[in-house]
């Protein structure tokens, strides 16, 4: 019968307990769901608005350096063409020398 009584009042002990931290749980989480008052709500929509306009600046930006250059990659690609001349130029320069050099151990 002891036995009985024990495990009725831990049992009773034990649902008291949990029903607390259930009400506490449940109370955290309403106090959370409760929402702004309305001045920080109004901050946080200015807030919102001015990073809204600025990433929209920034967006403009960068479309605009990617327009300029893409039209700026037909000068880039022009650019190589030059220097694969002045090589050339060079190929020939050393093709010359080393006529010369063939000439230099001829005599």
């Amino acid at each position: 019968m002891e036995e009985i009584v024990a495990i009725v009042t831990v049992f009773s002990f034990s649902a008291f307990v949990c029903f607390g931290i259930y009400k506490l749980i449940k109370m955290k989480i309403q106090k959370s769901n409760a929402g702004y008052d309305d001045d920080t709500f109004e901050r946080l929509a200015k807030a919102f608005m001015k990073y809204k306009k600025e990433s929209e600046k920034r967006i403009q930006n960068l479309e605009a350096i990617v327009s300029d250059d893409s039209s700026s990659g037909t000068k880039q690609i022009e650019e190589p063409k030059e220097t694969i001349e002045i090589e050339d130029s060079q190929q020939e320069g050393a093709k010359e020398d080393d006529g010369n050099l063939r000439n230099m151990l001829r005599e």
